[in-house]
């Protein structure tokens, strides 16, 4: 068995985003509100769901991908509805060392639009495995 390739830069600043949504999808908590083994449980999901992720779009069918802007502020609109003030919602993104433009990125790379019937099967299949990667 080979080793892992090294995380990627973008691999890297898009882990705070999956981590935020694995807090949010297990137990419906910010990361601050978490004990240490729901840490450790959030942590382990995001690690998953990043993983799905990288494999999706590296397939060549997501090539047809595109990221559309209103798609993505829609969903960055979902996310900061998910917190009860803006304030909080600052907060969050400051404990994770996430900016609003890193969040944006990760929303832009986990939301795709794609082209093609292929492309939207693959990542509809990935969504079947547990990972909500948005829909094409």
């Amino acid at each position: 068995m080979t080793a892992p390739a090294p995380e990627s830069q973008a691999r890297r600043g898009d882990r705070p985003y999956h981590l935020l949504r694995a807090a949010q999808a297990l137990f419906q908590r910010d990361l601050g509100g978490l004990d240490p083994d729901q840490r450790g449980r959030a942590e382990r999901l995001a690690a998953q769901t990043l993983a799905v992720e990288d494999l999706i779009l590296s397939a060549p069918e997501a090539g047809a991908c595109v990221i559309g802007t209103p798609a993505v502020d829609r969903a960055l609109a979902e996310v900061i509805g998910q917190f009860p003030s803006p304030q909080a919602y600052a907060a969050e993104l400051a404990g994770t060392g996430l900016d609003e433009n890193g969040l944006r990125r990760a929303l832009a790379r986990a939301r795709p639009t794609c082209g093609s019937t292929t492309s939207s099967t693959a990542i509809a299949s990935a969504g079947r495995s547990g990972a909500r990667l948005g829909t094409c």
